[in-house]
């Protein structure tokens, strides 16, 4: 199966997800488009083509046009999806039977799926502007608010202990499914199973590739493989990396790399980090705060007018670049590197 990597841009990564949890997001804004998602061990990788790319900024008024409508019904949704967190982490799971077990799991499948659809909207290939591009301030500040709601209630469900986590240790304990094993099925699989379907097999998900270019089948194993192979492959020789500035500025220093998958290794890296180490990270968040303030300068893989770098070293006034793609995968800990977030450069002085 070719796959050309010219005809695509690269998007975000998230560590630690797996196959699994991909499955839960990969929902209809994402499956009926021409995105591209690259499963390596337990990491994934989004690419959008560049044909869809120019569709989505082409709707992006649409967003705007709806957005005060939208903006109370997303919050309500954010409101209701707190509540039913709560009587999760409330709930005596054990209790329930297969059945009941299994409509616990999917309402609280479709609640995550209806606030991804919802912050699909506000995601870097949407909202990225040009210069040229007239903006709505007052609904902008709205948007990125929101965005950053959302956000905070997605990470929720899927690095908490007490949301998703404690139903996939009760399904895996209910099923006697290793929880290793438990990331090589789908959501949709393991309802399937709790219902009494012995027929339902799972397959090795360590490579996967799924795509809208691929008729949504998903490619496993060694092709899956090549596939990625040609996506993820970069230059570890490159000595200057090229992003976007997210707030002008001038550092060098040391690099301090956080590839975080929970709230307890996140405040483990950044207890490490050292006043005015260089944050290299795919993106940030509000659970980053700690680091960025810690931070000579931020360093990220993603990024748009939107992004969290670029709000948060704004009011920190620290240089920013963004949207290098490609720095978790070539800076490591330790490295020397100049900042010249005018011009959106990283040069790597000493690895």
């Amino acid at each position: 199966m070719k796959v050309n990597k010219k005809n695509y841009d690269f998007v975000w990564e998230i560590k630690n997800i797996g196959y699994l949890y991909t499955t839960i997001w990969y929902t209809k804004n994402y499956q009926n488009r021409d995105f591209l998602i690259l499963g390596l061990r337990d990491d994934v990788y989004l690419y959008i083509s560049k044909k869809e790319r120019k569709n989505l900024k082409e709707r992006r008024s649409f967003y705007f046009k709806n957005f005060i409508k939208n903006y109370k019904i997303i919050n309500n949704e954010i409101i209701s999806a707190k509540k039913f967190f709560k009587n999760v982490k409330r709930k005596r799971l054990e209790k329930l039977n297969n059945n009941e077990l299994a409509a616990e799991y999917e309402s609280l499948v479709k609640m995550i799926q209806k606030l991804w659809e919802e912050y699909f909207w506000t995601e870097e290939f949407i909202m990225d502007f040009d210069k040229d591009d007239k903006i709505n301030s007052i609904n902008f500040s709205k948007i990125r608010k929101l965005k950053y709601k959302q956000r905070e209630c997605l990470n929720e469900t899927f690095y908490s202990e007490y949301v998703l986590v404690k139903l996939h240790n009760e399904i895996a304990r209910r099923l006697k499914i290793g929880k290793n094993e438990l990331d090589d099925y789908s959501f949709w699989q393991l309802i399937c199973l709790l219902g009494g379907d012995k027929k339902t097999k799972k397959q090795n998900h360590k490579y996967f590739v799924i795509g809208k270019v691929l008729d949504k089948k998903e490619i496993n194993g060694s092709v899956a493989k090549k596939i990625i192979k040609i996506f993820l492959d970069v230059d570890n020789n490159k000595d200057i990396l090229i992003g976007r500035a997210g707030n002008k500025g001038y550092c060098k220093g040391t690099v301090k790399k956080i590839e975080a998958d929970s709230n307890d290794v996140l405040k483990r890296e950044i207890n490490k980090m050292k006043k005015g180490d260089i944050l290299v990270t795919s993106s940030t968040s509000p659970e980053f705060i700690l680091a960025c303030r810690k931070a000579g300068a931020i360093i990220t893989d993603e990024g748009g007018i939107l992004s969290h770098a670029i709000l948060v070293s704004r009011e920190l006034n620290i240089p920013c670049v963004i949207g290098t793609k490609i720095a978790t995968r070539v800076l490591k800990d330790g490295d020397l590197v100049e900042v010249d977030a005018d011009r959106g450069i990283v040069k790597i002085i000493k690895k």
